[in-house]
């Protein structure tokens, strides 16, 4: 009996052949049923994603359409109003709404120019009239395209809404929604999804823009080609059909590369496209399941006639594994091993010609070892003597290329002192021709003396500054000396000797002189001395420039920076009477009527008798009354606090210093020593000091700690404010647009104080204020 009859293969092609036209008759009765419940289970995710996107678009066109009908953002935008009068509200407005809206990260309020008026970062007076937001905004509420932030790399979707004053257009609100959260949330929920089920975003472009199941970083960055996605595009985007039209499933291949039924649903808002893709394989689930019990059925069958064939192979089939194991020996490389197979069938033959094989290969290999051990001995033998060959032959060819490049060098060096000698010699004498006509047109006096002391060349400009040709200077060397004006002659002189003793240039000095005319005219006056290359003093180069209206203008602008420091003060000290006698008329006379009004509303409520409506009508104006005392006080104290005027500065600090952390909720730390000026303008401009100081804690730095120190340092009084926030760039506080830092200096510099403020990022600021104790 042959190897084939004993393997049985006649039972085992029969049981295929049941298997297979029972598989065909169950595919065709379940395929019609499974493909209509997966088309109803595709259309219903779909539909209900795109609800949900709906419903959160809806959210954000709420929050844009009440925003933009604030009255706030009417006068902001309004032509009629000033708007740095409005500019704190409308700040605090869009602080408040974007701390209740965590999902808003940055509002922008454009006028009807497109010109940004009010932002939360930063970006008021850019332009943008060309922006797709400012102009589709005049239609109605606008989503603009989805995008990553730069600074977070989160999903931004932003909306605009038109602000109209009066039923007329005034400008744009724009707010910048963070939707990642909320997108990924609605699209990558598994609740009711099939295993190889996926729902995601495309954008009109067709680039994703929620995350896929299957592969990573595709957010706007991954394009979408696939049948329903281009569908989606071209019924919606380009042919704009109705965006709850019914779309039918089709077969085709994902941009994954499987072979997927798909559907999708438009939403017209914001032109997207939710995509509802199912893996064609799960779809045919209960087919395979169906497929599995064909299959049990005929794994029964042969293991029955597996049963019955082994009875007749078993003896084949231990053969087999001696021979596999023999051939594992032979591939780990023991060629002695032999497999010894003695029947007389087909696999004895061929484990006697395998074992015959085995010998012949083992005979070879001792022959190619021998060859390959001769074969490494002379390559090794030939590659040392090719690598002293090589070492001689490179000493030579560099010692060669060492005196080629000595002589050559050596050659461009005499042709290059030859060359630079010729052209010295003819640069020598255009130089000195240059020099005298330049010289001669300059607006400055150039000269030169020698070491004597004469003049070796004057320019033409000294007679225009002193009236004086250069033959009058050539004739009389002191000259020069006798028009400096007496209060100057010692340092005149003194500046030569130093020059020519200390061997270097002193820099420039400044004084008067007598012209011809008997006119003064001040004098720049610059000179270096000459020596040669032994030391010795050889002479002067020098120049003098004509000042006299320069100093005349810096006269002038001395005395109008004083008359304004003047006019700083008195107007500074204007005001604070003023708010002095505000702040004494509100808290005396206003405070005394409302105290007044509150105990007779009292009166009146004990005397209503038992009508409780009117008692409830009383008790809120009591309340209404005792609001307004509090605020009467606060405004008082705001303008000119009681305490400055009644304690002295450190109780008036301690005081603000409360009031601010009850404001701000930022906690402080006052150190003094009790040290306070006996002058009341000096106490009231360092308070006013600190309540500027604090305020820019509260508007810009972002602290949480404030630390205020106030000592005497020997005839000085100290002030010290340092914060914990975010800092400042040194141009912020140099800037002409920061009106505290000014009006600290100024308030400072009255007293002949000094200011000293830094501040480093993210680690806070540091103000000194120093002011003369008496």
């Amino acid at each position: 009996m042959n190897l084939r009859t004993k393997l049985g293969i006649f039972p085992i092609a029969l049981a295929i052949i049941m298997l297979f036209i029972s598989l065909l008759f169950t595919l065709k009765i379940h395929n019609k049923t499974v493909k209509e419940q997966t088309v109803n289970h595709l259309i219903s995710n779909a539909q209900a994603r795109a609800r949900n996107i709906e419903m959160l678009l809806k959210n954000y066109t709420d929050v844009a359409q009440i925003l933009s009908v604030s009255k706030t953002f009417e006068l902001v935008v309004d032509s009629k109003f000033i708007r740095t009068e409005i500019i704190n509200e409308v700040n605090n407005g869009m602080a408040r709404t974007i701390k209740t809206n965590p999902n808003i990260v940055k509002i922008n309020v454009l006028n009807k120019d497109g010109i940004v008026v009010a932002s939360t970062n930063n970006e008021i007076g850019n332009n943008l009239s060309g922006e797709v937001e400012f102009t589709k905004a005049v239609e109605g509420i606008f989503f603009g395209e989805i995008h990553k932030s730069q600074s977070t790399g989160n999903l931004i979707l932003s909306t605009s809404s038109a602000i109209k004053v009066r039923d007329v257009f005034a400008g744009v609100l724009i707010i910048h929604f963070e939707v990642e959260e909320h997108l990924f949330n609605i699209m990558t929920n598994r609740v009711g999804l099939g295993e190889t089920e996926e729902i995601y975003l495309v954008n009109k472009e067709g680039y994703l823009i929620t995350p896929s199941k299957f592969k990573d970083d595709t957010i706007l960055e991954k394009k979408i080609n696939t049948e329903q996605v281009n569908l989606c595009i071209m019924e919606h985007v380009e042919s704009n059909l109705m965006p709850k039209m019914d779309e039918i499933p089709t077969v085709y291949i994902s941009y994954t590369g499987r072979k997927v039924l798909g559907t999708h649903r438009y939403i017209s808002e914001t032109q997207w496209g939710v995509i509802a893709e199912f893996d064609i394989r799960e779809a045919n689930k209960p087919i395979r399941d169906n497929i599995v019990l064909m299959l049990s059925i005929f794994v029964v069958l042969i293991i029955i006639t597996t049963t019955v064939g082994f009875l007749i192979t078993r003896n084949t089939i231990l053969q087999i594994i001696k021979f596999q194991k023999g051939t594992e020996e032979i591939m780990k490389g023991n060629l002695d091993h032999k497999v010894g197979i003695k029947s007389t069938d087909e696999i004895g033959i061929l484990s006697r010609s395998f074992d015959a094989m085995t010998s012949k290969l083992k005979t070879a290999q001792n022959k190619l070892l021998n060859y390959t051990e001769d074969l490494e001995s002379k390559v090794k033998e030939r590659t040392a003597e090719l690598k002293m060959q090589f070492e001689e032959s490179e000493k030579q060819r560099l010692a060669n290329l060492i005196i080629m490049k000595d002589l050559d060098a050596k050659t461009k060096e005499l042709k290059a002192e030859i060359n630079e000698r010729e052209l010295a010699e003819k640069d020598l004498g255009r130089s000195e021709y240059k020099f005298r006509l330049l010289a001669n047109n300059t607006y400055d006096w150039e000269y030169w003396l020698s070491s004597e002391g004469k003049y070796l060349f004057l320019s033409k400009a000294c007679e225009r500054i002193t009236g004086y040709s250069t033959d009058d200077f050539y004739q009389n060397p002191d000259l020069f000396f006798s028009l400096v004006h007496p209060d100057y002659v010692d340092m005149v002189r003194n500046h030569y000797n130093d020059e020519e003793e200390k061997h270097l240039p002193v820099g420039k000095i400044e004084f008067q002189i007598h012209d011809r005319n008997g006119d003064i005219r001040w004098i720049e006056h610059n000179c270096i001395p000459v020596f040669n290359e032994e030391g010795n003093f050889m002479g002067r180069r020098g120049n003098n420039r004509d000042i006299t209206e320069r100093k005349q203008a810096e006269e002038k602008v001395k005395k109008a920076h004083k008359l304004l420091e003047e006019l700083y003060q008195h107007q500074n000290n204007i005001r604070e009477n003023e708010r002095k006698a505000v702040s004494r008329e509100i808290h005396d006379e206003l405070g005394q009527f409302l105290s007044a009004l509150k105990i007779d509303l009292g009166w009146t409520k004990d005397n209503v008798g038992d009508r409780a409506d009117v008692k409830k009508k009383i008790n809120g104006m009591i309340s209404t009354v005792s609001e307004t005392i509090r605020t009467v006080q606060r405004i008082s104290s705001d303008l000119r606090p009681g305490l400055l005027d009644d304690l002295g500065l450190v109780p008036a600090i301690e005081w603000y210093c409360q009031k601010f952390h009850q404001r701000t909720g930022i906690e402080y730390n006052f150190v003094t020593d009790g040290t306070q000026a006996s002058d009341e303008n000096k106490n009231l401009a360092l308070y006013r000091i600190l309540q500027e100081a604090l305020t820019n804690v509260m508007r810009h730095a972002k602290a949480k700690h404030v630390e205020i120190n106030l000592h005497r340092s020997k005839e000085f009084i100290i002030l010290k404010i340092t914060d914990d926030g975010i800092g400042m760039k040194m141009e912020q506080i140099q800037s002409s647009k920061s009106l505290g830092f000014i009006g600290i200096h100024e308030r400072v510099k009255q007293f002949n104080g000094k200011v000293y403020i830094t501040s480093t990022i993210n680690k806070g600021t540091i103000i000194s204020i120093k002011i003369p104790f008496d």
